[in-house]
């Protein structure tokens, strides 16, 4: 029945577990992922409440893919050194069905709620063909009036680690995979043109 047709069937066959198994957890881990990170806007009342936690001169800027929930990397980094920079920024990458977004359309910002609390939301939209450069994209904030010193920034990015289980959702196999998919996925430093000097990973293990 597939004589001569075997070698199409099975490469197909394979993309489609390899896709499955990727977009299927993913599912899993940002599932897990939004658990541990928590809503950010009751992060932001917990620390400001804190008189433990300190603020420290500088400005941090920090990865994440939505302003709903905390970044881990600033959870840890409250959570273990007990400090806030003075300038925190969450920073947002979008990305635009449309080949360029021109520099006037590039950047929205949010002050979640709290205009004098010194942490904003930062989203930097980008076309298809744009290189998501976020420096790039936060000098263009600084030309619209944020006071942000780029030579002295520090980046921050939340990395996490993920350990298949015996949780349900997805069998042990296909869990192993997408491990193997989740090693080799892009660096971010590098995809989003970070300074190496001046980038902090700081990780998470996800048990999914």
């Amino acid at each position: 029945m597939v004589h001569g047709g075997w070698l199409p069937l099975l490469v197909a066959a394979t993309v489609a577990t390899v896709m499955t198994t990727w977009a299927r957890g993913r599912e899993l881990v940002t599932a897990r992922r939004e658990k541990l990170e928590g809503p950010l806007t009751q992060f932001l009342d917990e620390i400001h409440g804190d008189a433990k936690i300190l603020r420290v001169p500088g400005t941090a800027v920090f990865l994440h893919p939505n302003k709903t929930t905390c970044p881990l990397a600033l959870r840890e980094n409250v959570q273990f050194n007990r400090v806030v920079h003075d300038e925190t920024y969450i920073v947002s990458t979008q990305a635009v069905n449309v080949p360029h977004v021109p520099d006037d359309e590039r950047v929205v910002i949010d002050d979640l709620g709290d205009p004098y609390d010194h942490v904003l939301h930062i989203t930097l939209r980008y076309g298809f063909s744009d290189p998501q450069d976020v420096p790039a994209g936060l000098q263009v904030a600084r030309d619209e009036g944020i006071d942000l010193d780029l030579r002295t920034v520090t980046y921050f990015l939340s990395r996490i680690t993920v350990h298949p289980s015996d949780r349900p959702g997805m069998g042990t196999l296909r869990k192993r995979l997408f491990g193997v998919l989740a090693r080799n996925a892009a660096d971010p430093t590098e995809y989003f043109s970070l300074p190496i000097g001046r980038t902090v990973v700081l990780g998470a293990r996800i048990n999914f």
